[in-house]
């Protein structure tokens, strides 16, 4: 029984890990799409970023 207690909290754990990752990494996306506009604004270029595409969803 504590084992499997132990195993689900590890779980669990893992679950939480994985969902902040994922949070973590939407917003350096948003960051970075953000501060391509502000950059579009001030210059009135584009910000040349070959990492401006979507962060790939990780199963």
């Amino acid at each position: 029984a504590r084992i499997a207690f132990l195993q689900g909290e590890r779980k669990g754990q893992e679950n939480l890990k994985n969902d902040l990752v994922r949070r973590i990494k939407m917003l350096e996306y948003a960051l970075k799409q953000e501060r391509a506009k502000f950059h579009k604004l001030k210059y009135g270029v584009e910000l040349q970023q070959g990492d401006m595409c979507p962060p790939p969803d990780e199963p």
